[in-house]
């Protein structure tokens, strides 16, 4: 990623996993997101578990997003790369795949910039529920960070920071 080949780089935002967690400085978390897959609201699928969805015909991931990172660890052979969030909801409405995976604030906010509306689709199984950060370039300066991270904290004891997060964040 960009935050791993150039200095001093600070990015918004990444999710946060054991993979990751060595690779950067981080400040948050800033936000929490349900990961889910969703179908077309008409669909017969029911998804109880793993096993169910690794059984459908695709599963529509955003490329190499926290989830489908997450996924392919879990074994899923079934998943099918799009280029946002946006396409991979087409690629369900258009039936080109059973499933799609994002986050429960992404569907919220993308779905309407699509031809169909948030009613067209279904969350059908929670598969992940993580945090997100801002992160830094590992050579970014620790007192960057922790000033990042002071100013962060004093925001969330302020009460500025939840009144800046529920005017974009309905999650």
């Amino acid at each position: 990623t960009f935050a791993l080949s150039k200095k001093n780089t600070v990015l918004f935002s990444a999710a946060m996993s054991e993979d990751r967690k060595k690779l950067f400085q981080w400040v948050g978390p800033i936000m929490d997101l349900t990961m889910a897959f969703y179908a077309k609201k008409d669909s017969p699928i029911r998804i109880s578990s793993h096993d169910d969805a690794k059984k459908v015909r695709g599963i529509a991931v955003y490329g190499s997003d926290i989830g489908q990172q997450y996924l392919e660890k879990m074994g899923y052979r079934n998943l099918i790369p799009a280029y946002d969030n946006v396409s991979a909801q087409k690629d369900l409405l258009l039936g080109r795949v059973d499933l799609v995976s994002m986050g429960r604030c992404s569907g919220r906010m993308k779905v309407g910039q699509t031809a169909d509306s948030a009613a067209d689709l279904k969350e059908v199984f929670v598969y992940m529920k993580h945090s997100f950060y801002i992160i830094f370039s590992k050579d970014s300066s620790p007192e960057t960070v922790a000033a990042w991270n002071r100013a962060l904290d004093a925001m969330k004891k302020d009460g500025s920071f939840d009144r800046i997060s529920r005017k974009y964040i309905d999650e």
